[in-house]
């Protein structure tokens, strides 16, 4: 920082870190399916609002969709 005094630092910790224990990213999502972390980022950039039945519904036909692509993708290798 000395040698560079008039550099900007931006440092994304986020607010919250307390609330999840110090546990990392990966350490938050492990053992949860695809459906449960999207259907919390949706809450997330809601701020709070849930996922209807109807949205549910649209993100596991897309997880569905993807991994039926993936079959098919592994079965023309």
């Amino acid at each position: 920082a000395a040698r560079f005094p008039h550099t900007l630092s931006l440092a994304f910790d986020p607010e919250d870190r307390e609330e999840s224990g110090g546990a990392s990213y990966a350490q938050r999502l492990k053992g949860r399916s695809d459906q449960e972390i999207a259907e919390d980022f949706v809450a997330h950039v809601r701020g709070g609002g849930i996922a209807d039945e109807a949205e549910r519904a649209v993100l596991q036909g897309a997880f569905e969709d993807v991994r039926a692509d993936e079959s098919r993708q592994e079965t023309r290798r």
